[in-house]
């Protein structure tokens, strides 16, 4: 994959909204890996607010792109998906990681569910 220099890309896996599917993951997965990305990753939002008074800057609306109820799906079981159906992507804590989470807040949830998880 290049010396410790070259740089790596990597992409953000469909985990909200109608494409959060197995479909979609297992598809986007495999495409990524075949176009060559180095990782895949996964987010988690606990919490979206129902109002924002400031506005978003990184669309011209200014409006947050995300409503308030969006499902997201649990990043740990997302990569879990993917590192079990691509044949590079492999999952922590192995020495050869390409799939991350972004935010996983763990006191957001029990650790014993986060250990299971993650197991």
């Amino acid at each position: 994959m290049g010396g410790p220099l070259a740089m790596r890309f990597g992409c953000h896996l469909p985990v909200y909204g109608p494409a959060a599917t197995r479909d979609t993951l297992v598809g986007f997965a495999r495409r990524a890996e075949a176009l060559g990305y180095d990782s895949l990753w996964a987010s988690d939002h606990v919490v979206l607010p129902w109002r924002i008074a400031s506005r978003y800057p990184y669309n011209a609306t200014g409006d947050f792109p995300l409503p308030p109820a969006t499902d997201f799906l649990e990043p740990l079981t997302a990569l879990a998906l993917v590192a079990g159906v691509t044949e590079r992507a492999s999952a922590p804590p192995c020495s050869s990681c390409r799939t991350a989470t972004r935010c996983s807040p763990p006191r957001c949830w029990p650790p014993w569910i986060t250990w299971r998880r993650a197991a």
